[in-house]
C-alpha cells in the first residue's frame, strides 16, 4: 500500500509524509537508530501503522473536517497548547511529530506483543510455592508515553502526567 498524507484525502493513511518524518527523526529527534536504519518502504509502513493506532487509540478534540476523509485528522475546533487554533484543513504539526516518533518507536520494537512472563512488568517470581509480583509500571503502553505527551494538546489529555480521562482502553493494560 502506498503512503498516502493528503490532508482531508479520502485514501489518506498517514499523518506524515516519509519526507517530513525524516525532518523530524534526524533534526528534531533523539534516538531515531530504528527509522535510519529502515528502507524507505519499511519506514513508510511504520508511518501507516503509527497513523492507525493513533486514530484507534485516540480521542481528538473538534469534528472531522469532511465526512468523506479517511483518516480522524483534520478536524475543526482544535486548538494548540496555547489556546490558537489549529488550521482545519492541513494535518496538524503534533500529529505529523507523533506520527513520526511512533514509527521510530515500532521500527524499534514490536509495542503489539505480550511481554514475555519474566521480562517486562514482572517484578519479582518465586519457584515454591509459586510466587508472582506483577509491576504495572514496568508494563510496555501500546502507545509510547512521548506520543502521548505530544498529542495531548489535541486530544484532551493531562500533557504533565501523560494519560488522561478520555483515552482509549487500547493503550491501557
Amino acid at each position: 500500500m502506498a503512503l498516502d498524507a493528503t490532508p482531508k484525502g479520502i485514501n489518506a493513511n498517514s499523518y506524515a509524509t516519509y519526507a517530513r518524518a525524516n525532518t523530524i527523526l534526524t533534526t528534531e529527534w533523539l534516538n531515531a537508530t530504528a527509522w535510519a536504519a529502515a528502507t524507505q518502504a519499511k519506514a513508510e509502513s511504520a508511518l501507516i501503522m503509527a497513523t492507525f493506532l493513533m486514530d484507534a487509540t485516540f480521542e481528538y478534540d473538534g469534528s472531522k473536517r469532511t465526512v468523506e476523509q479517511a483518516l480522524r485528522l483534520p478536524r475543526s475546533g482544535l486548538v494548540d497548547q496555547d489556546g490558537n487554533n489549529i488550521d482545519m484543513d492541513t494535518i496538524p504539526k503534533l500529529a505529523e511529530k507523533a506520527c513520526a516518533v511512533f514509527a521510530n518507536e515500532l521500527l524499534a520494537s514490536n509495542r503489539l506483543e505480550d511481554p514475555a512472563l519474566l521480562g517486562l512488568g514482572i517484578s519479582s517470581a518465586t519457584l515454591g510455592p509459586l510466587s508472582v509480583t506483577i509491576d504495572k509500571t514496568q508494563l510496555k503502553s501500546l502507545v509510547p508515553k512521548d506520543v502521548i505527551i505530544i498529542l495531548a494538546p489535541i486530544a484532551g489529555l493531562d500533557p504533565i502526567a501523560g494519560y488522561g480521562m478520555r483515552m482509549s482502553k487500547l493503550t491501557r493494560a
